[in-house]
């Protein structure tokens, strides 16, 4: 099966947004001029209804430009072989077990019976026919995409989608989708049930669109998007897709999956002599068999990941033949875009969400997340579409580096590839640049449709919610980021970081003598702040660079790689990286320098003003200081937490009890951490925040009790609900002090900036300064 293309969200202002005039497929100056009238979230097919949603597909695309090359078509054969040989193994042990477990049934009993042969026939009994049952499930058992936060759509509400996706299949080849759904993702993907049984019965296959895509995409990109999807099951060869997904399926059900059977087992092996001997020795054998089959999944994978990323070359070429050369880059190079900018808006909205708040329409809302992501990343050119290229320019300048736990570019090919490939063959196209939203009917019904299904499957709030207007939610949301986005003029100094001081007390003593000194002071370190921040970054990404190096993550075709302007060998990066280690260690001495002399520099000007406006400083400094400390405390509670579950898992289901005491000590000590913050969080009050219930504990907000501190180490057993429990815990207090880390340090940074107005107000410059100063 088709894996999930990743798409982008495009948030433009409405304004910006073209429009076509019918009778060319010219931009119409008069029609965008009409257009600046309106809201796109409002516009809907009826209110165009003489133009024609279908973009024009290229006219210079060669005959067999879709044809599979014949490297494929070999990795076709190879893998197909592969899945047969599976699926014989596989056949094979269900009619071995079964048999045997037929024989040991039927088989007459001897005359003279011993307990031995009594216990080696029920053990027999007991395995066979246990493992005839483990084994037949996977025939029947059918698995597929999860159908919740799905909402279908059909020809008689959505008919400009029916019509678009049909000319879309007869242009493809493919077959029409049995089913159409869409959802709040930002993705789009083919998908259907499966069991083995698919291998000789195809499933009919499923097309999901996600509106967190559509709401920005423009026609052409929606094309070419759905083009790439229908790709994939458009010409019979490359339905082997389909044959790998399902064995792969079936195989990690029967490697990795654990259901009723599992449950059961692990019950019985509790059970008394004769049943529970036969489940404990089942357990080995079924532990010796799940490893077999995991060479034969993992082997069959490797042979396949080729033939994956050739699938996805092969699909990219259908939206090339549909919308042109250039759309391949263009969706690529927003994916990435488009993801951040939901993850931004998604963090809001499980902020609203502790406060019972919750919007109609979560797609009204990511223009705001994009605006206010762009501040963070301080570009002016974020989200902008890059213009046409042409056949020799590409986005994408370099190969991206990604994370080994990102499994989907285990089976994509690097972007960087993908958008030269889709240039191989220059295929130029006419881009219809409106709103992917005309093709929908009532498009504001099917959002706030979408949103309720998204709250309740995401969210899973306890009984009925009540959804606000998108605008009282926007109203929350841009409190939210007036605090959380600090100003331009940090230059990103306080971005992703704690202030460095554990307390106030143990700060150097202030040598400032006056308020000009203070106010020289602050002016002078705001000054540096562009400068050091930048160097200081550049820094941080030399050391992540050279830790890839070292620890092989990053393979270099070059024998030399450049660093600060230099050629420097394989053989430098450990010294290069001790060098940028203790660079790193002079610039955390300096943060801690510079914060100190910013506290002192703003209590001084405070101090000046009253005590009452030095007191509120302070307890703010205090307050943040205690929200950093917590929330360090929670992170280094998940962290140990994952690496006690980590260890049992490879542990299996049978561990020592020395094994069996690591990991409960280890779920004892992030417990253990979590009572912590329960108790820090109890002393507390929260101050005047956005959005926040000032003067209520902290612990009242972040919802804490104590968890189980009764886990002892000669417990038998850990219950899952327990670890659920604690997992879930420890998360939502992760995102709550991560909030309320940025809402505390903007408030601050609020207050120090008030802290010198008042003054400046209270002590204009004389006369005789400003003479000097140049002043009029």
């Amino acid at each position: 099966m088709a894996k999930n293309f990743p798409l982008t969200i495009q948030v433009e202002k409405p304004d910006a947004t073209p429009v076509y005039d019918s009778r060319s497929r010219r931009r119409s100056t008069t029609v965008l001029a009409l257009k600046k009238k309106l809201d796109l979230r409002q516009i809907h097919p009826c209110s165009v209804p003489a133009m024609s949603l279908y973009p024009p597909s290229p006219k210079t695309v060669p005959a067999d430009y879709t044809e599979p090359s014949t490297r494929y078509c070999w990795e076709v054969v190879l893998v197909l072989a592969c899945l047969l040989l599976t699926l014989v193994l596989y056949l094979g042990l269900v009619a071995g077990s079964g048999l045997v477990l037929f024989k040991l049934v039927t088989i007459s009993w001897p005359r003279r019976i011993e307990a031995l042969y009594v216990f080696m026939r029920v053990l027999g009994v007991f395995c066979s026919g246990f493992l005839f049952l483990y084994l037949l499930k996977g025939l029947f058992k059918h698995q597929g995409r999860p159908m919740e936060g799905l909402v279908e759509i059909t020809d008689k509400d959505q008919p400009e989608v029916f019509s678009f996706l049909r000319k879309l299949c007869e242009e493809t080849g493919a077959p029409f989708p049995h089913r159409i759904y869409v959802s709040h993702e930002v993705n789009a993907c083919v998908f259907y049930s499966s069991s083995i049984l698919s291998l000789i019965f195809p499933e009919r296959k499923n097309l999901l669109i996600g509106l967190g895509l559509v709401n920005a995409l423009n026609l052409s990109e929606l094309k070419a998007l759905l083009a790439h999807e229908l790709g994939h099951f458009s010409q019979s060869s490359m339905t082997v897709g389909s044959y790998v997904y399902v064995a792969n399926k079936v195989l990690a059900d029967v490697v990795y999956g654990r259901d009723f059977l599992d449950r059961s087992l692990d019950e019985m092996k509790t059970w008394d002599f004769p049943v529970g001997s036969c489940a404990r020795i089942f357990s080995v054998v079924l532990g010796y068999l799940r490893m077999g089959m995991e060479a034969v999944f993992n082997g069959i994978n490797r042979l396949n990941l080729s033939l994956l990323r050739q699938m996805e070359f092969n699909a990219d070429r259908y939206s090339v033949k549909a919308a042109g050369s250039e759309v391949v880059g263009q969706l690529l190079g927003r994916c990435t875009y488009a993801g951040e900018v939901f993850q931004m808006l998604e963090t809001s909205l499980w902020a609203g969400g502790d406060h019972k708040l919750y919007t109609k329409d979560v797609f009204a809302h990511l223009e705001s997340a994009n605006a206010a992501l762009g501040r963070i990343k301080k570009d002016p050119l974020w989200g902008k579409r890059p213009e046409v290229l042409g056949a020799k320019e590409f986005i994408f300048k370099k190969r991206q580096e990604h994370r080994p736990e990102d499994v989907m570019w285990a089976t994509h090919p690097a972007d960087f590839d993908r958008e030269r490939a889709a240039k191989d063959i220059y295929v130029p196209a006419e881009t219809d640049e409106r709103v992917a939203w005309l093709l929908f009917a009532n498009p504001n019904e099917l959002r706030q449709s979408v949103t309720a299904r998204y709250y309740e499957t995401v969210h899973e709030p306890d009984g009925d919610i009540a959804l606000v207007e998108p605008a009282e939610f926007q109203r929350f949301l841009d409190d939210e980021y007036a605090e959380t986005i600090f100003d331009q003029k940090y230059a990103g100094f306080y971005d992703g970081r704690y202030l460095a001081m554990k307390d106030l007390y143990s700060l150097p003593n202030s040598n400032l003598r006056g308020a000009d000194e203070a106010l020289d002071e602050i002016e002078g370190i705001h000054a540096e702040l562009p400068a050091w921040t930048k160097a200081h970054r550049g820094r941080v990404e030399e050391r992540e660079r050279l830790l890839k190096m070292r620890s092989g993550e990053r393979q270099t075709a070059e024998v030399c790689f450049e660093f600060r302007g230099e050629q420097r060998g394989p053989r430098d990066v450990d010294i290069l990286l001790a060098q940028v280690d203790k660079e790193l260690e002079e610039d955390r001495k300096i943060l801690e320098k510079g914060d100190a002399r910013i506290y002192f520099a703003y209590e001084f000007l405070a101090k000046e003003q009253g005590a009452g406006l030095r007191q509120d400083l302070e307890d703010r400094y205090k307050f943040q200081l205690a929200v950093q400390d917590m929330h360090d405390k929670t992170q280094g509670a998940q962290k140990i937490m994952q690496q006690a579950l980590n260890f049992a898992d490879k542990c299996g289901g049978e561990m020592s009890e020395q094994a069996f005491s690591y990991v409960v000590g280890g779920l004892q000590e992030a417990a253990g951490r979590l009572n912590e913050v329960l108790m820090t969080s109890s002393r507390f009050r929260i101050p005047a925040l956005k959005n926040m219930p000032q003067g209520k504990f902290l612990s009242e907000f972040l919802d804490l009790d104590q968890l189980m501190t009764q886990l002892s180490l000669r417990v038998r057993s850990i219950e899952a609900k327990w670890i659920d429990a604690l997992t879930e815990r420890l998360g939502v207090l992760e995102d709550k002090l991560n909030r309320l880390h940025y809402k505390s340090l903007g408030a601050l940074l609020g207050l120090q900036e008030s802290i010198v107005a008042k003054w400046r107000e209270k002590n204009p410059p004389k006369a005789e300064e400003m003479s000097a100063a140049g002043a009029p």
